[in-house]
């Protein structure tokens, strides 16, 4: 009996490929018996994926048996589709493309076993304004987060290092005493992999300079 662990850019999918009965697939000499048996239940890391726009995934598929052994299906026949080419196209070996903001369903089909495992990935475009900012020190910045082809668009900020100031929930950066270059990300809390930066400089002088 075989399921299937897909994984998609560092994510884990396991879905359910309840197997059909295949005739002739005993034989002598210790052959493999017939598959009768469905895997019980679907367990995945995350409810959906999200792909920038523009880029690319590699989708990747294993084997496991319902008590979690691995099986080998490097010689199964796979084949992969896109509900929404507009927004994923996906290759005949399983190449995922982001093509614009959107939501797609894949599905993998493993042809040996005859059934398939569906997930949504979405595309989307993510970045921070302004993307570079001078701050006087113990100044403050308001930086936003863009993100489109997700309803869910909340992000969590952080500021490294550390001692490169604060950052409120809402983008308002707070600059320390001490001069220095430092990082402001912001972290989609729709998937926690997609993340969008921009860098503000504290120094000496009056003027809060931005650049979009």
């Amino acid at each position: 009996m075989k399921g299937i662990y897909v994984k998609f850019a560092g994510l884990a999918l396991l879905g359910t490929l309840a197997a059909l009965p295949l005739a002739g697939c005993g034989g002598g000499g210790g052959g493999s018996s017939a598959i009768t048996s469905p895997v019980a239940t679907i367990k995945s890391g995350f409810s959906a994926t999200t792909l920038m726009q523009g880029k690319t995934a590699q989708l990747a598929a294993s084997g496991l048996t319902a008590s979690g052994s691995a099986v080998n299906i490097s010689t199964d026949s796979f084949t992969f589709a896109t509900s929404n080419a507009a927004a994923v196209t996906v290759s005949t070996t399983g190449l995922l493309t982001g093509v614009a903001p959107g939501t797609s369903t894949i599905t993998i089909t493993d042809n040996t076993i005859g059934k398939s495992v569906t997930f949504p990935v979405s595309t989307i475009t993510f970045d921070v304004t302004p993307l570079t900012s001078q701050v006087a020190p113990s100044g403050t910045a308001q930086f936003t987060s863009n993100i489109t082809g997700i309803t869910n668009t909340a992000v969590t900020w952080s500021v490294s290092p550390s001692t490169g100031g604060s950052i409120s929930s809402t983008g308002l950066y707070t600059a320390p005493v001490a001069t220095g270059t430092y990082t402001i990300t912001a972290t989609s809390q729709f998937d926690n992999t997609e993340t969008a930066t921009a860098t503000v400089t504290v120094g000496n002088g009056g003027a809060v300079i931005t650049v979009n």
